[in-house]
């Protein structure tokens, strides 16, 4: 690993942990996902992360796409909406990867973070690759919200 593998890495963790915490100290004040989406937003979540970040209900597939993510794809804010169809933008064979490794993190009710690169369609067609990175909270051993962090890879 060079030097710049461990920088990327150090920032990551970072990044990951920033918004980890701010989930964590956020999610009891805010009425719903896209509120705390949000609030999010307006502590500079956003700023931590160089592909915008997104949260996502896994109870009732709410969805909160935070703006720099959308704009990344091409899209204004509200686009995108709340719904988990936003990722139907990325190659479907990659997503269902991600269901996968997400599905199995919940299965076994564990906390550590996940990577995925994505191929996002943005709204002019062309590809932009991204990877995913991201864990699973849960309440009561029950997923609540799933937070994903991005990062342009070229």
């Amino acid at each position: 690993m060079n030097i710049f593998d461990k920088i990327n890495t150090i920032n990551n963790i970072v990044e990951n942990t920033m918004l980890k915490l701010k989930v964590v100290l956020l999610k009891d004040k805010a009425q719903s996902l896209v509120e705390l989406g949000k609030a999010l937003t307006n502590t500079g979540c956003d700023d931590y992360t160089e592909g915008g970040f997104w949260l996502w209900n896994y109870n009732n597939n709410e969805v909160y796409y935070s703006p720099k993510f959308c704009n990344i794809l091409g899209y204004e804010y509200d686009e995108l909406g709340h719904g988990f169809g936003g990722f139907n933008r990325g190659n479907p064979i990659q997503i269902a990867y991600g269901m996968k490794v997400i599905d199995n993190l919940i299965k076994e009710h564990n906390t550590d973070h996940f990577v995925n690169t994505i191929s996002f369609t943005k709204k002019d067609n062309t590809i932009i690759n991204i990877e995913c990175s991201g864990a699973v909270f849960f309440i009561d051993k029950k997923p609540y919200i799933i937070l994903g962090t991005h990062k342009i890879k070229s």
